[in-house]
């Protein structure tokens, strides 16, 4: 696929004229509309999937989503991961136990996260799956879980049971579609004969990093803050990984490339309990983030359309 810009001029002055309007009306309520929007989202899709009598409206310490890594390791080597993972220095698996605790640290001041997403790398590889899945879904303050997987590997026997039996009311199997590099149509097939809950993403395109030529940018703190409000992982994306909530999985990936910038605001310590307080204001009231200047040109007007899942040599 030759570059492609994935914005037209029109749909580039709409993009302006939200952002620079809602400025003017009050720069808060741009982020805080965006955290209430993707909480009804996540709501929404958890109620198109499971049959559930939970009253979300009773629960006042509500976050909408996030991601939990269990490590790095993955059976793909995409060009345009957009956690750099094989360009990654080291690779590594969590501790069941400490990932435990950092969850548990997370949660500990919450009433409800709709929705954690387990990924990797690619989290089917996970030794410790079904120990990390049981702890979310004993949990009465996550509503949903899902596992991204990329399709390329089978679940184990012991994964299939464990979520088969216990995991039918939270668990959701998510497919990016990576085309014939995958097979998911087979693997699908034996989710249904578990009876267990998938969903397919399509994905005919991906949108590009750069990532062969990782640089800062140097933006200014306007051009951050355009970019970081058009993100569409500010608020859907936040990441859990070694002992940190990161801004996005982009930073944990930019952390394990060697680029993360050494200013602590793009994560959260996990080593003790947070408040709701504060996890909230991490998730809707940052105004931009530093990380944003190794994202290319990732959600920004000259944002370019490349190769779905394209491999490295």
């Amino acid at each position: 696929m030759g570059e492609k810009k994935a914005y037209s001029f029109a749909q580039i002055c709409i993009r302006r004229m939200r952002f620079f309007g809602g400025r003017i009306k009050g720069e808060r309520s741009l982020y805080v509309y965006k955290f209430l929007n993707q909480i009804k989202f996540e709501i929404e899709h958890f109620e198109s999937f499971f049959d559930s009598d939970l009253d979300f409206s009773k629960y006042s310490k509500v976050l909408p989503r996030v991601v939990v890594s269990v490590g790095n390791y993955c059976t793909l080597r995409c060009k345009e991961c957009s956690q750099l993972i094989p360009y990654a220095r080291e690779h590594y698996y969590e501790e069941k136990e400490v990932l435990a605790q950092n969850i548990n640290n997370f949660l500990s001041d919450i009433d409800m996260c709709v929705c954690v997403d387990i990924v990797g790398g690619e989290p089917l590889l996970y030794s410790d799956l079904t120990f990390i899945l049981d702890i979310l879904i004993s949990s009465d303050k996550v509503a949903m879980i899902e596992i991204t997987t990329n399709g390329t590997i089978f679940p184990s026997d012991e994964l299939l049971n464990f979520v088969s039996n216990k995991g039918q009311s939270k668990v959701l199997f998510k497919f990016s579609d990576y085309g014939r590099i995958a097979k998911r149509d087979e693997i699908i097939a034996v989710l249904e004969e578990n009876k267990i809950k998938y969903e397919k993403i399509s994905m005919p395109i991906w949108y590009g990093f750069g990532n062969s030529d990782v640089k800062n940018n140097n933006r200014s703190e306007k051009e951050l803050s355009y970019q970081y409000y058009m993100c569409m992982d500010n608020v859907a994306c936040k990441m859990i990984a070694k002992g940190k909530i990161y801004t996005c999985g982009r930073a944990s990936g930019l952390e394990d490339y060697g680029l993360l910038t050494k200013k602590n605001d793009d994560w959260l310590d996990l080593n003790k309990p947070l408040d709701y307080t504060t996890i909230r204001n991490f998730y809707c009231d940052k105004r931009y983030s530093s990380i944003c200047n190794f994202c290319g040109d990732y959600s920004t007007d000259n944002m370019k359309i490349v190769s779905v899942a394209e491999q490295l040599e």
